[in-house]
């Protein structure tokens, strides 16, 4: 019984010594729990326009809120890395996002010349969109003219999961760009288009669809 007894004490030391090791890891780990779920995006008065009933999720992370122009009604979920480059005061991206959009998590934007996202568009998680080539840390590093293009995305199109949108591509009202596509060209209104790089697979003629429903 004893023996049992002084066993019984070395497991409880054990299971104390253990449980002050974790509390010691503790404050680590809420610090760098922090770093992510602290990432809230600036209030609306940072913004060049932040539209009524617009809302932000956190965490996010949002450079040069100043140069963004939300609409009303505008939901942009967590995970979103906004990045719009401003050169100086006078030069600079310009982002701008429609009345009624809804963008969903993880999505990315790099807007070093313009991004337009038209009403009503809607897109799954983890889309790209970039209007240049160049990181921002590579300002102000030459590039041709054709690596720095704007970007439009027309009303009520919708952008899948996965899908990469390239500077110069202007993509038509009611297109559907499907999952993992890579859109390096304009994307004509009304059609779906899979790929890398994408390629319209089905079109609407005004009354109905011509095409196959998937590539």
């Amino acid at each position: 019984m004893p023996a049992l007894h002084g066993g019984s004490a070395h497991l409880r030391a054990l299971a104390i010594r253990a449980t002050h090791r974790v509390h010691n890891l503790w404050p680590q780990r809420l610090t760098g729990l922090r770093a992510v779920y602290e990432q809230v995006p600036p209030p609306p008065q940072a913004f060049a326009r932040f539209g009524e009933s617009s809302w932000i999720a956190p965490p996010t992370e949002i450079h040069g809120a100043h140069r963004i122009v939300v609409d009303r009604d505008v939901t942009i979920m967590e995970g979103a890395r906004i990045f719009v480059w401003d050169d100086d005061a006078t030069t600079g991206g310009l982002l701008e996002i429609g009345s009624g959009v809804r963008l969903a998590r993880f999505n990315t934007i790099h807007c070093g010349v313009g991004v337009r996202i038209g009403n009503d568009v809607a897109s799954s998680d983890w889309v790209t969109i970039v209007d240049t080539w160049r990181h921002p840390g590579a300002r102000p590093f030459p590039a041709p003219k054709a690596l720095d293009a704007p970007v439009v995305i027309g009303d009520r199109a919708y952008l899948g999961a996965g899908c990469t949108i390239l500077p110069g591509v202007t993509i038509g009202e009611g297109a559907f760009i499907g999952e993992g596509a890579g859109v390096t060209d304009d994307v004509p209104p009304h059609t779906k288009v899979y790929g890398y790089p994408a390629t319209v697979v089905r079109r609407w003629n005004g009354t109905s669809w011509e095409g196959p429903e998937w590539p």
